[in-house]
């Protein structure tokens, strides 16, 4: 399943402007999506370990490994 933010499929081509483009096509005002996207940003890393952690401690192998992957080809970066 492919999913674009302002006609954009790439995660590490996704910016700010991409956001607000995307914002306004479906008609929220560009600072509520700045301030999503901001969060997101700040909060991914964080909330990615927290859940590689949990699935862990549940009997899940491997799962830092599938965190560390994700951070290294995908993520989000602020642009």
């Amino acid at each position: 399943m492919a999913l674009s933010i302002g006609g954009i499929y790439n995660i590490h081509d996704i910016s700010r402007e991409q956001f607000k483009k995307e914002a306004k096509n479906i008609g929220l005002g560009s600072k509520l999506a700045i301030k999503r996207f901001d969060n997101m940003v700040s909060n991914f890393e964080g909330a990615l370990r927290e859940s590689a952690e949990q699935l862990r401690k549940q009997g899940f192998e491997g799962v830092e490994d599938i965190a560390a992957q994700i951070l290294q080809k995908g993520g989000m970066h602020l642009q």
